[in-house]
């Protein structure tokens, strides 16, 4: 059987992936790293599992199925048989794909809340107040790192349509959202300046070489540059 972990909060589905494979590690069976390179030799795999006095084979598997063609080679395996298991991370899929393609998985989706998109439709100069406000409230549901994360992206879309440029998998409207709150910040050279602000802080938390905390990192930004 699939079991395939997503979601746009990749740092819980992720942290259940890991906990799915230490589990399996402490059991009598053994691991095996799926690739799109040995993809093609599941079969083989498989026919060994089925010998006498086979070990129990487990496979896990990252970013997969964003490629069709990774895609049509599991979906044959898309069974209720509890006596194959895969264990799917996506990074980035949706879910139509997911109910589409794999109709017999056992589906864990780990999604962000929605106060959060609020949140970065919010980031422009002039919504100061609104914006430590939201981040307060974030802070209390959501790591601080995924919040960094999400702005970096957004802000990085925000730079991609002021220079007249659509970023990938957005529908029409989204887009226009993105120019609107474009338009807000004046110039394209505001952002870049929030931008660089935003990955010198990251890099920062991630090396140490800071005394405070992302949460109060982000604050004094959003109070310097909104």
């Amino acid at each position: 059987m699939i079991t395939l972990l997503y979601g746009d909060n990749t740092a819980e589905s992720r942290k259940k992936y890991v906990e799915l494979r230490t589990e399996y590690t402490s059991q009598e069976v053994e691991i095996i790293e799926l690739t799109a390179q040995n993809l093609p030799e599941l079969s083989t795999w498989l026919y060994d599992s089925n010998m006498l006095f086979a070990s129990k084979k487990v496979f896990f598997g990252e970013n997969l199925i964003s490629k069709k063609e990774n895609r049509e080679l599991l979906k044959k395996y898309d069974t209720k048989d509890a006596e194959i298991d895969f264990i799917l991370w996506e990074e980035d899929t949706d879910d139509r794909t997911v109910k589409f393609v794999f109709t017999n998985a056992k589906v864990i989706s780990h999604k962000l809340p929605t106060t959060i998109f609020t949140f970065l439709d919010g980031i422009y100069p002039g919504n100061k107040k609104e914006s430590l406000f939201g981040l307060n409230q974030l802070t209390q549901v959501v790591d601080s790192n995924i919040i960094v994360f999400m702005l970096i992206k957004r802000i990085r879309e925000l730079i991609l349509v002021e220079g007249g440029k659509s970023p990938d998998k957005l529908a029409s409207w989204q887009v226009g959202k993105l120019k609107s709150q474009a338009g807000k910040w004046g110039t394209g050279e505001k952002l870049i300046k929030f931008y660089d602000a935003l990955y010198r802080i990251d890099v920062a938390q991630k090396t140490g070489s800071t005394a405070y905390t992302l949460k109060k990192a982000l604050d004094i930004l959003l109070i310097y540059s909104l």
